[in-house]
């Protein structure tokens, strides 16, 4: 296989990926996964990523609302979080 059909293949990959992402706009909930936007993430994933050694501790609520647009998108995210039972 040669370079131009190598990257070709890695192009359509990449394009595929995006397409499915924004027509399917798949959500986060496990650890492994990894969110496509802000808007993919929830209380479930959170959870699973900032909780894993807390057991009983979790996110409860997430939200997610546009900061500010421009060059770049930044995102203010509040959550609510339920404290472990460990002391």
């Amino acid at each position: 296989m040669g370079a131009s059909t190598g990257t070709a293949l890695a192009a359509l990959k990449i394009g595929g990926r995006v397409a499915f992402e924004r027509l399917a706009r798949p959500k986060a909930r496990r650890f492994d996964d990894v969110p496509c936007s802000p808007y993919a993430v929830t209380a479930e994933w959170l959870t699973a990523v900032l909780c894993a050694k807390a057991p009983g501790a979790g996110v409860t609520h997430v939200e997610v609302k546009p900061a500010s647009a421009g060059t770049h998108e930044r995102h203010h995210s509040p959550s609510r979080c339920q404290a472990s039972s460990r002391a």
